[in-house]
């Protein structure tokens, strides 16, 4: 019993003080401090705040989906890999229930699109909770900065290893000024996988997990009509 106290207590030291020579090593504070510019320009609401801080990658991708959803049918739309269907999707069902305006979807600029989208005062208080631990670096020019959803004296060892753990982490650019950019697209990735897996034990398409959890439509008129082109072809 001795000997393994021991030995716990010195893997114990050993995480603490690799955890501090990668944070002041690191790209840690530059990461946290790029982080930070981006959680505040989301709790503000800032429009050229969240696009100046962060990469191209997702706005691309959503403003890809957005044909889709105007004009997709449904068997174009289950042919979609899980991720890409979900948001085609979740276009539609805003567009729908009236939380997009339609005319925003046909004709907003990719940058508006993607802002329009965001969910306001819940994405806010998301955000507040956010803060980066660390970071590691996988490139010359990228790195992962891990997070928990808890704030200053809360923060503990455990939440250091519950991040490595589940992967609770977004990527991040330096681009060729020396910003630091986020990229929130490898995390929506990894949750899109998590939720394929869960969604794939319910029925082969997801269609029913999508719908129902990640969407949370309920109402069968509107499950049928989110297969439904918003605009005919």
């Amino acid at each position: 019993m001795t000997f393994l106290l021991k030995f716990l207590s010195a893997v114990l030291v050993v995480a603490i003080l690799g955890i501090a020579l990668v944070y002041f090593v690191g790209p840690t504070v530059a990461v946290a401090r790029a982080f930070d510019t981006y959680r505040q320009a989301h709790i503000n609401g800032d429009r050229d705040g969240i696009l100046a801080s962060m990469t191209l990658d997702e706005i691309a991708l959503t403003d890809a989906q957005r044909k889709l959803a105007l004009h997709a049918t449904r068997h174009e739309i289950e042919a979609l890999p899980f991720r890409k269907r979900a948001l085609v999707l979740s276009l539609r069902k805003r567009v729908l229930s009236g939380e997009l305006k339609q005319s925003v979807l046909e004709s907003a600029s990719p940058e508006d699109l993607y802002v329009a989208l965001l969910n306001g005062d819940q994405n806010a208080k998301v955000m507040q909770q956010i803060s980066v631990l660390f970071a590691l670096p996988t490139g010359t020019a990228t790195a992962r900065g891990y997070f928990t959803m808890r704030q200053g004296s809360d923060i503990g060892v455990f939440d250091y290893g519950l991040a490595i753990a589940a992967n609770l982490y977004y990527s991040f650019v330096r681009s060729d000024d020396g910003t630091w950019r986020v990229d929130p697209s490898s995390m929506l990735e990894r949750s899109a996988s998590e939720n394929e897996y869960w969604a794939k034990q319910i029925e082969p398409t997801g269609n029913t997990y999508i719908v129902k959890s990640v969407l949370q439509v309920q109402d069968a008129d509107l499950s049928k009509k989110l297969f439904e082109p918003l605009l005919n072809n």
